[in-house]
């Protein structure tokens, strides 16, 4: 069994992840990975939103089954794989992200320097995996709505306060 959900992780993953990536990268003008990746708030909302959807409904696909799962105590099993399926989208997402801007069209770190743009990109990172482990709650815990509407909440304060009112002007050196 934990062959078979690892090997459904890794393909949604693959399918999911690389086709945003594409459409995050050539979405966005400027060469500037920050710009590009992080300001931009069609290619950053949009994706994430659909990742944030991914991830609860694959939550969703095992509730039916909790009683199942938890009376052959392997909810570690199940948790594992959402965890898994998270932790390979968001890596898989942000990498092919960065290389393809980097490859084809590129996309340096131009409108500051690179050791804050690398940590605002893995910061991003970060918040996205803790969103997941948030919304992984959704296959043990009863309160759908508010888990679902805390990690849409998280993502857009995250991204429109601290990223755009705090970080993002440290990177453009009008934070200090």
């Amino acid at each position: 069994m934990h062959t078979i959900l690892n090997r459904r992780a890794t393909i949604l993953s693959l399918a999911v992840s690389i086709p945003l990536s594409f459409v995050t990268v050539w979405g966005t003008s400027g060469r500037d990975l920050v710009s590009s990746l992080l300001s931009s708030n069609l290619p950053v909302i949009v994706p994430q939103m659909l990742f944030l959807a991914i991830w609860t409904g694959e939550a969703l696909a095992y509730r039916h089954v909790r009683q199942l799962v938890v009376l052959r105590d392997k909810q570690d099993v199940v948790l594992e794989h959402i965890v898994y399926l998270y932790v390979t989208m968001v890596t898989l997402y942000t990498i092919l992200s960065v290389t393809l801007k980097v490859l084809f069209l590129n996309g340096t770190f131009i409108d500051g320097p690179a050791p804050v743009g690398i940590l605002l990109l893995c910061l991003r990172a970060l918040v996205l995996g803790l969103i997941a482990l948030l919304l992984s709650g959704v296959f043990n815990n009863d309160a759908l709505a508010w888990l679902v509407i805390a990690s849409v909440a998280v993502n857009f304060l995250y991204h429109y306060v601290v990223e755009y009112q705090w970080l993002l002007p440290l990177y453009y050196g009008r934070g200090r």
